[in-house]
């Protein structure tokens, strides 16, 4: 009897000793199936992300396809503006842009007003107001080269004047001794010139001819 007992005890204590622990290659196993979930996950992530800023994106550039006199003319529309004038060599007596129709001395004012903005690193929408033509428009240059900072200086009197008088002004003085006056016309394609260069290059001109 007690060498049963004793077998049996036996038995079970070899049983047990042949229990071992998970081997390395459940562990690898495991350790794959944890990396492959993570990167399922990570990738799902991102292309949500990455749905998301497309989905941002296509917004914008739907909300600027069409622009509202209410919301105001965008200073980073105006080299655009500029460049669709500059196919007429700024012969225009108005314009259809984006929806809106915009007569020569509007287009005058948000060139000259963004000029001056962006010469200052700021984007605003400008307000989108009437203004009467020259009432008595002279001048008496041909053609220019105009420095940067002159035009600069230009605009920034042009559109003060504009707001102020409500029409657009019979000319432009260069404050250079010596230097004649510009037309309103020679204006209006200086302004033309200066933010189609910019368009073209992102950066405003040092100095633009005109004529």
């Amino acid at each position: 009897m007690n060498n049963v007992l004793s077998h049996q005890k036996k038995s079970k204590n070899t049983f047990e000793e042949k229990k071992s622990p998970s081997s390395p290659k459940n562990n690898n196993n495991l350790i794959l199936v944890v990396l492959v979930g993570l990167v399922v996950v990570l990738g799902l992530a991102a292309g949500y992300l990455l749905n998301l800023n497309f989905i941002e994106a296509a917004d914008e550039k739907e909300s600027i396809t069409q622009l509202s006199e209410s919301s105001g003319f965008p200073v980073t529309e105006t080299p655009a503006l500029a460049s669709e004038i500059s196919r007429y060599d700024g012969k225009i007596s108005n314009i259809q842009y984006k929806g809106l129709n915009l007569d020569k001395n509007q287009c005058l004012y948000l060139m000259a007003r963004s000029i001056t903005l962006i010469d200052q690193g700021e984007k605003i929408n400008i307000p989108i107001r009437n203004y009467a033509s020259p009432a008595n428009p002279y001048g008496v240059l041909s053609s220019a080269n105009v420095a940067r900072v002159n035009y600069v200086d230009m605009a920034s009197r042009t559109y003060i004047w504009m707001d102020n008088n409500g029409q657009a002004p019979n000319y432009t003085g260069i404050y250079t001794p010596g230097s004649p006056d510009l037309s309103s016309d020679l204006t209006f394609k200086l302004f033309m010139k200066v933010l189609t260069q910019y368009n073209n290059t992102g950066k405003l001109p040092s100095t633009v001819f005109v004529s």
